[in-house]
């Protein structure tokens, strides 16, 4: 469901000045080796909303969309998988490039990219709320995805305490879904879609799988 759109998401121009003049508020890649649950992470299957759809994970080539400080792009490529992170924010890709240059980083919006077939798995973690044009993007994503291939990922549940974004200085939320919302979107452009209430039922795990 669309919400109140600010000014700066009505054009790309707008929504990537935004992203690359707050990459505080988000996710670094401290936060979840030092500061997540107080211990460092030794297995991403123990944070609750990766283990939500990690078990959908299919393996070969992987692209992580709003990767931010690529905490679980490294991670998975320890697991052996060959990783793409991509992020619309300038800071994210350079200091992900110096930490971990084995990994390829995008520089880019996913909405611009050219991708075709060449991915088994998107990961779309935390995304879906925040992309000015929702439908677009599942489409791009449909693209990219090789057949077979698997979109995964999770997005806060309308009305919890995880979706309004009141946590950072500016709500940067431009959409909200509820259980069904997401299962309808998604069913509109993959062929089997499986959505469940994971985490205290705040955020919605989501499956597509492309035909």
């Amino acid at each position: 469901m669309k919400r109140q759109s600010p000014a700066w998401s009505h054009d790309m121009a707008g929504y990537r000045a935004f992203y690359n003049a707050h990459p505080h508020n988000f996710d670094t890649f401290e936060e979840y080796h030092r500061h997540y649950w107080r211990k460092p992470i030794k297995d991403y299957n123990e944070v609750p909303r990766y283990a939500a759809f990690l078990p959908w994970l299919k393996g070969g080539d992987i692209l992580d969309v709003g990767c931010d400080g690529g905490a679980l792009d490294n991670y998975l490529y320890r697991q052996g998988h060959h990783v793409v992170g991509l992020d619309i924010t300038e800071e994210y890709i350079t200091l992900n490039r110096e930490r971990m240059p084995e990994i390829e980083w995008v520089l880019a919006a996913f909405e611009e990219t050219e991708y075709c077939e060449e991915f088994d798995t998107l990961i779309c973690s935390e995304v879906l709320e925040h992309v000015m044009d929702v439908e677009t993007f599942l489409q791009r994503a449909q693209e990219c995805l090789r057949p077979g291939g698997v979109f995964i990922g999770t997005v806060p549940v309308a009305g919890s305490v995880n979706e309004p974004g009141s946590w950072y200085e500016e709500d940067e939320h431009l959409n909200s879904f509820t259980l069904s919302e997401a299962h309808e979107i998604l069913s509109g452009y993959f062929d089997e879609v499986e959505t469940k209430l994971v985490c205290g039922d705040v955020w919605v795990a989501f499956k597509g799988v492309k035909a």
